[in-house]
């Protein structure tokens, strides 16, 4: 019961937005009553979500959602400034204006919707304290994911950051590294992948939930 009513919750707030590009949008856009959302590949959870935005979509807005998975984050937002798609969803703001600054990009958020976890993992370890010294971490390697990662880290008690440090940390800000491990920097869609090289890797909720 608590897991199915935090889903219609999300797919209410993902409709909503939905609805809002057709607010702000085109009319032409406004009069097909059709639009394409990007995401970055489907776990089992977001594929209920995306059912039920469609089914809300269409039974009170008159609108069909279509769904375009990507496998990668830079391809989202490529296909969206280049008119590929209308809309898409599976980024926090830090990302988007990295993304935005880094591509000279034009996109604007039309409406919040839910952000993922990002956690640490090890098929080594079951505990934060067996990491050995001079372990090697996987951390995603986009400006805004990285900097999540290494709070992770941080909060974690693995390293510390110098005074100054802002929201987009980088590995660069790191003070102190107690056990000196090596911070291994890779696609967001190759940490997970990476687990049998590394000794933990942090990943995104996209690729660790099946």
């Amino acid at each position: 019961m608590r897991r199915k009513g935090l889903l219609g919750f999300i797919a209410v707030i993902i409709v909503i937005a939905v609805a809002a590009f057709f607010t702000f949008g085109h009319k032409k856009t406004e009069a097909k009553k059709t639009v394409t959302v990007g995401v970055v590949g489907q776990t089992n959870q977001d594929e209920k979500i995306w059912n039920q935005v469609k089914k809300t979509a269409k039974e009170k807005y008159g609108v069909t959602v279509k769904v375009k998975s990507f496998t990668d984050y830079n391809q989202p937002n490529k296909a969206l400034q280049e008119g590929e798609i209308d809309l898409n969803s599976f980024q926090h703001k830090a990302f988007l204006n990295a993304w935005n600054k880094a591509n000279k990009g034009t996109l604007v958020p039309i409406g919040n919707t839910v952000i993922a976890p990002i956690r640490l993992y090890s098929y080594k370890y079951k505990n934060i304290n067996e990491l050995p010294k001079n372990a090697t971490i996987a951390v995603p390697n986009d400006a805004s994911n990285e900097s999540r990662a290494l709070y992770v880290l941080k909060n974690a008690g693995l390293i510390s950051f110098k005074k100054g440090t802002g929201k987009l940390a980088t590995i660069a800000d790191i003070e102190k590294n107690p056990k000196n491990l090596t911070i291994k920097e890779l696609g967001a869609e190759q940490t997970a992948r990476s687990l049998n090289d590394v000794d933990a890797a942090v990943v995104n909720n996209t690729y660790a939930i099946p």
